[in-house]
């Protein structure tokens, strides 16, 4: 289930997506879920997503010109305010500071 729930998450990470629907994608609830996948990988199947759209970000952020607003939205985050607490979370950064220093 955890790598079914994964290859879902990859395929969909710029969509918009619940909990309930990775779990169904790996054909268990959400709760079992949740604790396999941290039993296996050591974090929640959110905070791999989050982990997973961050670094998609930060692909976009440093190898485009795109507006952050962009970036987020397509990286699956339907707010950018919380795209950015999200980035500055994982990053230790918020997404302009890391766009300027890897320009």
């Amino acid at each position: 289930p955890v790598r079914r729930a994964i290859a879902y998450m990859n395929g969909k990470s710029g969509s918009v997506i619940s909990r309930w629907q990775i779990a169904e994608a790996a054909g268990v609830n959400e709760d079992y879920l949740t604790r396999i996948f941290h039993r296996e990988i050591g974090i929640s199947p959110w905070e791999y997503l989050c982990l997973y759209r961050v670094h998609a970000a930060k692909v976009l952020l440093s190898s485009t010109a795109l507006p952050i607003r962009d970036i987020a939205a397509e990286t699956g985050f339907q707010d950018p305010a919380y795209f950015s607490r999200v980035f500055r979370k994982i990053a230790g950064m918020s997404p302009g500071d890391f766009r300027k220093l890897h320009e």
